[in-house]
């Protein structure tokens, strides 16, 4: 994007359809101790994924395949190279299972105050649970006792809609996460403007 590091690229199949290759780095707000030191000297995320999934929760949200970054790279005895996946919002049904509500879990909505059906967002938070002490995922390195909360990111929101084939969706959005539109595939939407981003 222009007014940060942050990149994505998609590749889709010919004809349309679902990506079938996503790449992006996100890149986290900066946090600094009450010293002015950094909190976090690599606050990024990088993932690389092909295939069918690699839009969706099932990989984005994965300990296998999910996005990847550094923690604790200030504790040079505690530098652990990770997976990091998305965390998602999820209720109990009346079983009490876990089941996934954002993304793909909340259709689109028709409101009041708008003309066009709107869609749930919601943010992306990297970080390696506390039951991953001691264990290694698939490219993993450094010490592996390493677990805690990488941060919130900035490129990707989860939308509440599975988007089968892309599609440029408006935002009505305070935050500031894009201005005027999103591009919405598989379970997320990414910042769009009217012109096409700079890759």
């Amino acid at each position: 994007m222009e007014s940060t590091d942050n990149f994505f690229l998609i590749c889709y199949p010919v004809g349309g359809g679902s990506p079938t290759a996503f790449f992006y780095l996100d890149c986290l707000p900066l946090a600094y101790t009450t010293t002015g030191s950094l909190v976090d000297a690599d606050p990024t995320m990088l993932y690389a994924g092909t295939g069918s999934n690699c839009g969706l929760a099932s990989d984005l949200a994965s300990e296998v395949r999910g996005p990847m970054g550094f923690l604790s790279l200030l504790d040079t005895n505690a530098i652990l190279w990770a997976r990091l996946p998305a965390s998602y919002r999820a209720v109990f049904d009346n079983t009490d299972t876990s089941r996934m509500m954002l993304p793909a879990g909340l259709p689109e909505a028709p409101t009041p105050y708008l003309t066009s059906p709107t869609y749930a967002q919601d943010v992306f938070r990297y970080g390696r649970r506390a039951l991953l002490t001691n264990s290694i995922q698939p490219g993993n390195f450094g010490n592996a006792n390493t677990v805690g909360d990488k941060g919130q990111g900035t490129l990707l929101r989860w939308s509440g809609y599975n988007f089968t084939t892309p599609a440029l969706v408006n935002l009505v959005d305070s935050s500031g996460f894009a201005s005027g539109t999103a591009l919405g595939i598989g379970h997320v939407f990414l910042p769009w403007t009217t012109t096409a981003p700079s890759i």
